[in-house]
This record gives structure tokens, C-alpha cells and sequence, in this order.
């Protein structure tokens, strides 16, 4: 798709008028009293997890934000392979890939040897390797895909809008009460417009749960005692969407330049055929000085990037966003407020910090099927390239038979190789009725299988987030409906 040529217009690009282009309004009317999950900030993490939420209409959810609309341009861009498997999921994938510009080469320019005060290409690379996704690279307007976001959840069972013009002030948490007639409501939010200009009051809602995805100074994190830790480097770096003319030959490449004495850039070729992106190094900073405190416009971005990329030339025709920041390494120690004494131990409550930390596949976040079968495949069929035959027979052999001391009945029927489990087959969890005692594979307990039948060099991987059971699984009946399938 082309668009952006006469200028930088945001929304949907397939619709004519500009009028119409801009994403639909935030919820109306007041906040409302008490919701299952609050979540602050509607940016991706925010807009991920409401979307996700909205599936479910039982789930009480509200989401706000100190915007006063929905975001119209700039910010991130960058969209990795595993990001669009995501939005597959969501269903506006295709959506994604039709709008974004595809990321497939890499150029690199250096000063040239010849003449050191301009710059020269000394090489070109493929953008992302084989294999490592079904999907493409790809960039666009985190605004675009905010978008995507808010209309799954227009459409959703939930029907749920962002509530704009909303500011945190402060969470009360309630202390925790014994008995059946607890409220579930704990907590406790204080809201405010962001901007009194627009209207409103100060609002209260009870929530069984608060999310804070309000960014580097979250008002959530503040609430609950959490600090960031971590140094800002002494460096600033500089970054503008823009519609230029230009002579330099890679503009359409993701290019990374660095020249002989005024610093690197980076060029990301954006949305549209014509929209670019620059990168441009700033200069230090002092110990303790804050890039705000330079007073740093887009004039200044341009004449550095002139400098940077002599002896080519870029006439800016138009900034459509740009920004300045410091670069930062800050890590929250924790992410919840639940008291250290209750967080000790392995707790099988799928919300305890246990499994928050823990990062269980649930349904694909580490993995994909596709990937994880090619693994399993390449076991199936005796392990290369990436392991020798021997290797593979001897993790997968019953090793238990080794230990004595273990009752016969388990050492035989309940096998375990090097990490793989054998099928056990007078057990609840087997991996199939039809499957060999040889088969071996893994069991999640948060849903998640995988087998493989060196017999028949045949294999399976399932991913859900259905939780072990007491009696025969799902998983377990449909294996055996794969074993059928593949005689």
C-alpha cells in the first residue's frame, strides 16, 4: 500500500476522507463502581491484556487512560516475526502485514576509506534468518496497531472502550479480611482528569485486581511500593518520522550508518513507500544532566542527520512525530505487592507468584506448534542435525531400569530418559491409549503435551491452557484421535 505522499495522515489509510480516518471515541459517562480487573494505561501492554480480557463478557473489565484519545502517531514501530504470530492469534494479522512496510535487508555504511568525511555502504545483510518464523519483520505506526487492538475489542463479547482523559492519583489497598463475606474488592483506585479543561470529576473504583501499564513512571508501581533500579546512561539519542527528498540510495532499507566524527544513525524505512524514520546519536551527557535540559528541537535532529550522512542530502519536507531520549537500563525488583511471607514455596494457584514468574508456555507465549514440532520431528527421525542418533537413545531410553532401589513396578512401567518421560500407559497423564510404552514426550502441568513415536516417526505438540486434570485428559483423547488419523 501507498500512502503518505502529500503528507503525513493518520488512521486508516483506506478510507478516503481524513475527517473519517480517526479511531472511534473512548467509553462515555462515568467510570464505573466496581470491576473484576482495572487496568491502567492503554498503551500495547494495556491494550494486549484488555483485548484478551474482552473475550470473556463474565470478566468485569475497565481500562483508562490520561490520553485524551486514542494515539494518532509516532512511538515504537518496529514489529519482530513472534509480534505478528501474536496478532495472528488476535485475528488482525493479515491486517498488519497488508499496512506495514516488510523488513528484509539490512545495509551498513561506514566513512569511506577514500575520503573519511562521507560515508560509504560496506554491506548488505538479510534481515531476519530462515526459519525463524512463518511471518515478516515488519514496521508500523504503533498507532495503526493500537487500532487493531481497540476494534478487537469493540467487537468483542465485552464491548469494552478505553475510559480517556483519566489520570491515577492513588490505589488503598485493603487489608485482607477472614471469612466467607470478605469483599473481593480490595483495592481501592482514586482517579482524575488528566486534563480539567475537558471536563469531569474526580472519580473511585473498587477492583478485585489493578494492572499498571502506565510506563517508566507508573503511577500503579508507585502505589504498591516499587522502584525501578538501574542507571541511565550519559546518552541521548534523537528520533523523527519524516517525509523527505533525498539523494542517499538506501532510504528504503533499514540502514545503520555510523561516520567519522559526528556520530551514528539509523534509518528505518516506515509504512507507506515515503514515511522514513531516523535515528541520530546526540551528544553525551553530563553526569546527572537530563536531555530535557538541552532544549533539543527537530531543527537540530535534521542539521545532525545532514552531518551524519554527508555527502547525501535531505530536504524535510514535513516531521510528522519526533521525540528525544535518554538511553536506560531500569528493572523492577518485583512485580506485585504480595507480602514476601505469602510468596514462599511452589503455590499450585495458577495466579501465585510461582507461576507469574515462572513462565509457563500457556498456549504458545514461549513457543509456537510450528516451532516445537519441527523439534520433535527432528527427534522422530533420529535426531540430526542437531543431535547424533546416540544421543537421542540414550535421553530417551528408560533410564530408570539403572536404579535398583526404585520399586520394579515404576522402574518398568513408569519410565523416565535423560528429561523425557515414557508413555506411561496404566497412568492417568499417558500420552495416548495408542500410542507405545516406547513413545516418550513431556506433560505440562498448565496444559501442554508433546510426544513422539520413534516407531512410526511420528509426533504431536499440544498447547492449551487447560490445567492437569484428576481423571484422562482431553489432550490424552485427542492424541489418540492423531494416532488413529496417522495408521
Amino acid at each position: 500500500m501507498q500512502f503518505h505522499l502529500n503528507g503525513f495522515q493518520p488512521g486508516d489509510p483506506e478510507i478516503a476522507d481524513p475527517a473519517e480516518r480517526i479511531p472511534a471515541p473512548g467509553a462515555d459517562g462515568a467510570l464505573p463502581a466496581e470491576v473484576d480487573v482495572l487496568i491502567v494505561g492503554c498503551g500495547p501492554a494495556g491494550l494486549t491484556l484488555a483485548a484478551q480480557l474482552s473475550a470473556f463478557a463474565d470478566i468485569r473489565t475497565c481500562i483508562v487512560e490520561q490520553k485524551s484519545g486514542p494515539l494518532l502517531r509516532g512511538q515504537a514501530d518496529g514489529i519482530a516475526c513472534r509480534t505478528v504470530e501474536m496478532f495472528e492469534a488476535f485475528g488482525f494479522s493479515e491486517r498488519v502485514l497488508k499496512e506495514a512496510c516488510w523488513i528484509n535487508e539490512t545495509t551498513f555504511w561506514k566513512p569511506d576509506e577514500k575520503n573519511p568525511q562521507n560515508i560509504a555502504r560496506s554491506g548488505r545483510v538479510q534481515d531476519v534468518e530462515d526459519g525463524l518464523s512463518e511471518f515478516p519483520h515488519v514496521v508500523l505506526n504503533q498507532a495503526r496497531v493500537h487500532d487493531f487492538y481497540l476494534d478487537v475489542m469493540r467487537r468483542s463479547p465485552a464491548k469494552l472502550k478505553p475510559y480517556y482523559n483519566r489520570r491515577l492519583v492513588d490505589l488503598q489497598i485493603a487489608a485482607e479480611t477472614a471469612g466467607g463475606n470478605a469483599d473481593p474488592c480490595r483495592v481501592t483506585a482514586r482517579l482524575e482528569p488528566a486534563d480539567p479543561a475537558q471536563g469531569g470529576r474526580p472519580e473511585t473504583v473498587k477492583a478485585r485486581y489493578v494492572v499498571g501499564c502506565d510506563g517508566a513512571r507508573s503511577a500503579v508501581r508507585k502505589s504498591i511500593g516499587r522502584a525501578l533500579h538501574g542507571d541511565s546512561a550519559n546518552h541521548a539519542w534523537g528520533v523523527m518520522d519524516v517525509l523527505a527528498v533525498t539523494d542517499f540510495p538506501d532510504v528504503r532499507f533499514k540502514t545503520l550508518v555510523q561516520s567519522a566524527g559526528e556520530g551514528s544513525s539509523i534509518i528505518i524505512p516506515r509504512e507507506g513507500g515515503y514515511l522514513f524514520r531516523l535515528y541520530i546519536e546526540l551528544d553525551k551527557l553530563a553526569a546527572g544532566e537530563r536531555v530535557a535540559n538541552r532544549s533539543i528541537t527537530s531543527d537540530h535532529l535534521i542539521a545532525a542527520a545532514q552531518r551524519i550522512f554527508r555527502p547525501y542530502t535531505f530536504d524535510v519536507k514535513e516531521v510528522a512525530w519526533w521525540s528525544v531520549y535518554e538511553i536506560g537500563q531500569r528493572l523492577c525488583d518485583k512485580f506485585d505487592d504480595v507480602p514476601d511471607a505469602q510468596a514462599g514455596g511452589v503455590d499450585w494457584n495458577w495466579n501465585s507468584r510461582y507461576w507469574r514468574s515462572f513462565g509457563a508456555p500457556w498456549g504458545g507465549a514461549i513457543t509456537t506448534t510450528s516451532d516445537m514440532s519441527r523439534f520433535c520431528q527432528c527427534l522422530a527421525q533420529g535426531g540430526e542435525p542437531l543431535f547424533s542418533p546416540a544421543t537421542v537413545r540414550e535421553a530417551t531410553t528408560n533410564r530408570l531400569l539403572d536404579f535398583p532401589g526404585i520399586p520394579d513396578g515404576d522402574r518398568r512401567s513408569r519410565g523416565w530418559g535423560y528429561g523425557w518421560r515414557m508413555n506411561w500407559k496404566d497412568h492417568r497423564s499417558l500420552f495416548a491409549d495408542l500410542l507405545p510404552a516406547e513413545a516418550y514426550g513431556h506433560w505440562g502441568a498448565t496444559g501442554t503435551l508433546c510426544w513422539i513415536d520413534p516407531e512410526r516417526e511420528l509426533s504431536a505438540v499440544l498447547l492449551s491452557t487447560r490445567s492437569v486434570e484428576r481423571e484422562v485428559s482431553p489432550l490424552t483423547r485427542l492424541s489418540n484421535m492423531i494416532c488413529a488419523a496417522a495408521r
